[in-house]
């Protein structure tokens, strides 16, 4: 399943901080426990041309671990000055859903610096969790 996520930042709210919550508008989709979750493609449309910038996605519908304390979902870089970045991971990462309903779970973005945005959309990719339990004697 394929869930597309748009946000427009309101205009009395446009400068970025260091970390911003998205609110999207989610969906009421309940989930099974034998899910897992990705982000295929992060569009972030800047205001204008930004030098290069880093920054990460992290949501509370995945848990915090000893290996993913903060709940990260997607790490990107834009390497050159440009007024949008589009981000399309070459292997996603998949991670298992802990949050029974998407609209309980809350999006971060987070920026290396500030800057003012117009737009950030995500597409998720929810799959079945799939467990190769091949065993050789």
């Amino acid at each position: 399943m394929i869930i597309h996520l748009d946000w427009k930042v309101p205009k009395t709210n446009q400068t970025m901080k260091e970390q911003h919550d998205l609110l999207f508008h989610l969906p009421a989709i309940f989930f099974r426990d034998d899910l897992q979750i990705c982000i295929k493609q992060c569009l972030i449309v800047w205001n204008e041309p930004v030098n290069p910038v880093y920054g990460f996605i992290k949501s509370t519908i995945i848990d915090k671990s000893p290996l993913n304390p903060t709940q990260e979902l997607l790490a990107f870089c834009q390497h050159k000055k440009s007024n949008y970045l589009l981000h399309t991971p070459v292997h996603t990462i998949n991670y298992k859903i802990q949050r029974r309903e998407l609209q309980a779970a809350e999006f971060k973005l987070t920026l290396s610096e500030k800057q003012v945005i117009k737009r950030v959309k995500i597409l998720l990719e929810i799959t079945n969790a799939v467990w190769n339990q091949s065993f050789t004697s």
